[in-house]
C-alpha cells in the first residue's frame, strides 16, 4: 500500500443466518463496507497507515451481491518490479466464464434504515430470473404479505415451481426455512396435515401419531417468531383438496384463532409467519377440481408466456448464454401465438424446456422432438393438420434462424418482429 493509493474498511456479519441467498438456496458472496478513504502516509515504517476518510454524512453499509460459484485463492504475482511480487487474490468460477460487467453494476448504496440486516433483494433475484424488473416479484410479496398464502399458476415450463422456491428461500433467508411437498390424486390428509402410521416394535405392531409437512412446518415457524417460513405445495390442484385440506379451510382463514385436529388432542393454530405458495398447471384438467372454498383463502398469480415477465424470460436468457440460438424465441413466440388462435393458450410452450446450459441446434432438436412435440401431440389430439403447422414452423426456423417470416434478415436476438412479420 503507497500514500494515494484508496482503501476501505470491510465488516462481517455477525450472525449467520443474516447472509443473503440466492436463487439456489446458497449463502450469496457478501462485502460489507463501512468505510472508505485514502492512504496520507505510512509512519513507523509502514507498519502503519495514516488514512484520509471520506465521509458519507451518515452511516451506510454497501453490499455487493455475486450470486457466483467463487473460490478465493491466494497466488504469488509475476513481475519485474517488487510490488508486482506480492501475493494476489485469483478468482476460480468453477470452469464458468467470468462476467466482469456484472461486477461493476453490482454494488448498491443500502441508505434505508439501520443497515443491520441486509435487504430481500429481489432487484437481484429478478435478474437471476432473466425478470426485465422487480415489479411482478414486488407485487408477490405484497400479496403473501396480506394473504399469507398464494398460488402460481400458468402453463407447464413457466417456471412456477423454481420461482416460488427461489422467492422462498430469499425472503426467508434460510433453505431449512423452506418446506416442499407436492400433492397427488393418492395424497391424503394423513399424509399432509397429521395422521396414525403403523409401526413394528420387537416384533409388536403398532400405531404411532406422526405430524406431516404440514404440522412441522407450523412448528419451525413457530419456533422462529421474527423470521418467515414458507410451505410450498406443488401441483396443488393434483390432490382431493378437501379430503387433503380438512380443517386447514378455517385455519387458513383465521390464523389468529385454533382448532382441533382431527387425530390431536391439543388445539393447533398457523403461525403468522408461515406463508404457503401453491402452484397449479393451467394445462392440467384436474384444475376444475379447485373449488371456491380454496380460490377465496389464496391469491392468484398468473404465469402467462404471452405477458410479462414470463414473455421475455426465453429471449434474455438466449441473449445472454447462447445468442446464437436467439431463433429458438422466435419459435416458441410463433409456436405461442398459433396456440392462442387455436384457443389454447392455456397450453402454450414455457421459456424453461429450452433454457438449457450448452443449448445448441442439436440439443435444441432433442428437446423439441422429445419435448416440445410429443406436448402439442398430446394437447392436439385429433388434429393432425394444427400439428402439422408446428412441424413447419419448426422446420423454417431451424434451417433459416437468423430470418423473419417474409424472408428478411434479422440480427440475433432482435424481437422487433413478429413470426407474421407484425410488430410485437
Amino acid at each position: 500500500m503507497q500514500p494515494g493509493d484508496r482503501i476501505a474498511i470491510k465488516a462481517s456479519f455477525t450472525k449467520k443466518h443474516d447472509l443473503p441467498f440466492n436463487a439456489r438456496g446458497r449463502t450469496m458472496s457478501v462485502m460489507r463496507i463501512k468505510a472508505v478513504g485514502r492512504i496520507a502516509g505510512q509512519p513507523e515504517n509502514g507498519k502503519r497507515v495514516a488514512v484520509a476518510w471520506d465521509s458519507f454524512g451518515k452511516p451506510r453499509d454497501l453490499y455487493f451481491y455475486t450470486n457466483m460459484n467463487t473460490i478465493w485463492q491466494v497466488a504469488p504475482g509475476k513481475g519485474a518490479v517488487p510490488w508486482a511480487a506480492k501475493q494476489l487474490i485469483a478468482f476460480t468460477f468453477e470452469g464458468e466464464k467470468q462476467d466482469y460487467d456484472r461486477f461493476i453494476r453490482g454494488w448498491f448504496d443500502l441508505d434505508q434504515g439501520s443497515g443491520d440486516e441486509p435487504p430481500s433483494n429481489l432487484h437481484t433475484l429478478a435478474k437471476d430470473l432473466y425478470f426485465e424488473d422487480d415489479n411482478f416479484l414486488r407485487e408477490i410479496e405484497t400479496l403473501i404479505g396480506e394473504k399469507k398464502q398464494v398460488i402460481f399458476f400458468g402453463p407447464p415450463g413457466t417456471g412456477k415451481t423454481y420461482i416460488a422456491r427461489a422467492f422462498a428461500r430469499q425472503l426467508s433467508g434460510a433453505k431449512a426455512r423452506v418446506t416442499l411437498v407436492q400433492f397427488h390424486p393418492s395424497y391424503t390428509y394423513e399424509d399432509f396435515v397429521q395422521g396414525f402410521r403403523p409401526r413394528l416394535s420387537e416384533g409388536t405392531a403398532g400405531f404411532d401419531l406422526r405430524n406431516g409437512p404440514l404440522v412441522e412446518a407450523a412448528d419451525r415457524a413457530r419456533g422462529e417468531p421474527d423470521a418467515k417460513h414458507f410451505l410450498i405445495v406443488d401441483e396443488i390442484n393434483r390432490g382431493n383438496l378437501s379430503k387433503v385440506f380438512g380443517e386447514l379451510y378455517f385455519l387458513l382463514e383465521y390464523r389468529e384463532e385454533a382448532t382441533y385436529l382431527q387425530y390431536g388432542g391439543q388445539p393447533f393454530s398457523l403461525p403468522d409467519n408461515l406463508h404457503i405458495i401453491g402452484t397449479m398447471n393451467t394445462a392440467d384438467r384436474s384444475i376444475a377440481l379447485v373449488d371456491l372454498a380454496l380460490r377465496r383463502r389464496f391469491y392468484f398469480v398468473g404465469f402467462d408466456p404471452h405477458e410479462e415477465p414470463v414473455r421475455e424470460v426465453l429471449r434474455r436468457f438466449l441473449r445472454e448464454k447462447a445468442p446464437e440460438m436467439a431463433w429458438v424465441a422466435d419459435f416458441v413466440d410463433g409456436a405461442n401465438r398459433l396456440l392462442k388462435v387455436r384457443n389454447a393458450g392455456d397450453a402454450a410452450i414455457g421459456p424453461s424446456y429450452f433454457m438449457r446450459k450448452g443449448l445448441d441446434n442439436a440439443m435444441a432438436e432433442r428437446v423439441w422432438r422429445h419435448a416440445v412435440r410429443p406436448y402439442l401431440n398430446e394437447r392436439l389430439f385429433g388434429e393432425p393438420d394444427a400439428l402439422r403447422e408446428f412441424d413447419e414452423l419448426w422446420k423454417r426456423r431451424i434451417a433459416s434462424p437468423s430470418r423473419t417470416e417474409d424472408g428478411s434478415s434479422r440480427e440475433s436476438g432482435d424481437s422487433s418482429q413478429s413470426e407474421d412479420g407484425d410488430e410485437d
